[in-house]
């Protein structure tokens, strides 16, 4: 029944998420991000690491491409446009999102089981249905953002680093290995995309290898492999920005706007100011819009992963450091001046797998707090179910049909 359903959820996904990407966005980029990675895409497919320069470059100028000293390129990092030329070469770069998002499915349903083995087979099956069908998370993965393939990376990390975790596992030194190359791997890939999102959960990470070395000597071989699986990826990308930026280390976003790019309280690129408190401010906005974008319930969403984190008495080892990543996301953010919102509050599209993680179990938590009383589930399944049918047949006709225009 279990290797079913994990099979099938993800096909279902993948139909699903290829449907959104051609009735609401029409198989498109939209944004601006979309639209100059897929001209990235284009170059990688053809073999280039960038275009000649034009003749005439004021015929041809384009925002966020770096166009100097005879090259043209992409000021993202080379990671979310690779990902994209693998479609480009099939002449379908809207497939990436969906693909991406049918192995996020496959990848949760194996971080459900390792953050909630007490559960039955039923609620694991309903938190990766949640998963699938969350809206934030299905119009992302649908989009050509590359924030479906950051999420990616960062689930094969967190299941590799799972396993690390994982005293019981069988064979447990070659199955740990491998976890640890699998942590690396996904962390380092994750750092080509977006660096900062990899960051925020690479630290954590290290932080717990690190501690796990330091009780068990004999643990060193995890930290080497999880290194080099982590510097594969890095090194391409690093070698991509030698090539184009000039050094290493440098992205095309400080090459087209300087420093001020960056993350800091400073004056950014485009004139305003960031200052501790708009870093509030931004957090406060992507935390309001998540009661929204989140499930498109009628009702504030983050209700229910906080009312379930607040019923748990013991948090286990895994999802604190879910829960430590993404506190670290937060502080990143919060110091970073740009307002990330395209299909939801995007930049803490990371947040998505916990939050699902937490209100799946919320009902599961109330049964077992309430098991002498049948009225206070029953209204929770009661709201819940009432909160599903509106957002079907009021919220998402509007959010789609906001989309599509």
């Amino acid at each position: 029944m279990r290797t079913a359903w994990t099979v099938a959820v993800p096909l279902v996904a993948l139909a699903l998420y290829s449907a959104i990407a051609h009735v609401v966005f029409s198989a498109r980029p939209l944004l601006i991000d979309e639209i100059v990675q897929v001209f990235q895409a284009d170059a990688y497919a053809q073999g280039r690491l960038w275009l000649p320069e034009e003749a005439h470059r004021e015929f041809f100028s384009m925002l966020h491409v770096v166009d100097g000293g005879g090259k043209v390129y992409s000021q993202f990092p080379p990671g979310g446009p690779a990902m994209l030329a693998l479609g480009a070469l099939v002449r379908a770069p809207w497939l990436v999102g969906p693909v991406c998002g049918a192995i996020s499915v496959l990848l949760f349903s194996r971080l459900v089981r390792q953050t909630d083995p007490v559960a039955s087979e039923r609620q694991h099956l309903a938190a990766v249905v949640l998963f699938m069908v969350a809206p934030f998370g299905a119009f992302m993965f649908a989009s050509h953002m590359n924030h479906g393939p950051t999420l990616m990376w960062l689930l094969v990390a967190t299941v590799g680093l799972a396993q690390c975790m994982d005293p019981a596992a069988r064979t447990a030194g070659r199955s740990r290995l491998m976890g640890a190359a699998a942590c690396g791997f996904g962390l380092g890939a994750a750092a080509s995309i977006r660096p900062l999102d990899a960051f925020a959960f690479a630290l954590p990470a290290a932080v717990w290898l690190l501690s796990a070395f330091f009780r068990d000597r004999s643990r060193w071989k995890e930290i080497v492999i999880a290194g080099v699986a982590l510097a594969i990826p890095f090194s391409a990308m690093m070698l991509v920005n030698a090539r184009t930026t000039g050094s290493p280390l440098l992205f095309g976003y400080e090459v087209l706007w300087g420093k001020a790019h960056g993350l800091g309280f400073h004056v950014a690129p485009w004139g305003m100011a960031h200052t501790p408190a708009r870093g509030i401010e931004l957090l406060s906005l992507y935390a309001t819009r998540l009661q929204t974008y989140f499930l498109e319930t009628p009702f504030p969403a983050l209700l229910l992963p906080i009312g379930a984190l607040a019923l748990t008495k013991r948090v286990p080892p895994l999802d604190r450091y879910l829960l430590c990543a993404s506190a670290m996301l937060g502080g990143l953010y919060f110091a970073y001046w740009h307002d990330g919102f395209f299909l939801g509050p995007r930049f803490v599209f990371p947040w998505f797998p916990v939050l699902v993680l937490w209100t799946a179990r919320l009902p599961r938590l109330v049964r077992t707090l309430f098991t002498n009383q049948v009225e206070v589930p029953a209204a929770l399944r009661a709201f819940l179910v009432t909160g599903a049918v509106m957002s079907v047949v009021y919220s998402l006709p509007v959010r789609i049909k906001q989309y599509q225009g």
